[in-house]
């Protein structure tokens, strides 16, 4: 099922060329040697990206073709919200997140996500980049 042909995908043109740019700066691995990102998903404040352990154009393709996806697959009133929030984690990830996850250690990552991710509309609460819940 596909967007209208009245949608201008053009409008969010600025927005997607951001996020790109965002990937293409240098970016900082973690010391096991992943690469995290921000609301990769929107249920979720960061995350590592699949293989990051790997080169880091490899790192870049995936993070392109996720902005890609956004543009083009996501409800038209989340893509501007999901391209703003899609960036690369600059700082340290707490060594207990990298070894277990972020479950029950939400706390910990939310100072870095404050400082990396101002007016960020993510709920640490309902764990939702939108807010209330699960949009879909």
């Amino acid at each position: 099922m596909g967007r209208p042909s009245v949608f201008n995908f053009n409008s969010f043109a600025k927005l997607k060329q951001q996020a790109k740019d965002a990937w293409k700066r240098p970016l900082h691995r973690q010391s096991d040697g992943t690469v995290w990102a921000w609301h990769f998903h929107h249920e979720g404040i960061a995350e590592p990206i699949y293989g990051t352990r790997d080169r880091l154009d490899y790192i870049r393709r995936s993070a392109v073709a996720r902005i890609e996806e956004i543009t083009y697959n996501k409800p038209q009133s989340e893509i501007a919200v999901r391209l703003q929030r899609f960036r690369p984690v600059r700082g340290e990830i707490p060594e207990s997140i990298l070894h277990s996850g972020i479950s029950g250690h939400e706390e910990l990552i939310a100072e870095l996500h404050k400082q990396e991710c101002p007016r960020c509309p993510y709920s640490l609460s309902s764990h939702y980049l939108f807010g209330g819940g699960d949009p879909k």
